[in-house]
């Protein structure tokens, strides 16, 4: 139990992060496209 304690929260923070890359790069791209 203690390791997934210690290892859910990590590979929770890393999808959200990749998460929010992608969405960066989306808002990236339409920027682009309109400008």
């Amino acid at each position: 139990m203690l390791v997934l304690k210690l290892v859910f929260p990590a590979f929770v923070q890393s999808y959200w992060f990749k998460e929010i890359d992608l969405l960066v790069l989306c808002l990236k791209k339409h920027l682009e496209v309109i400008g």
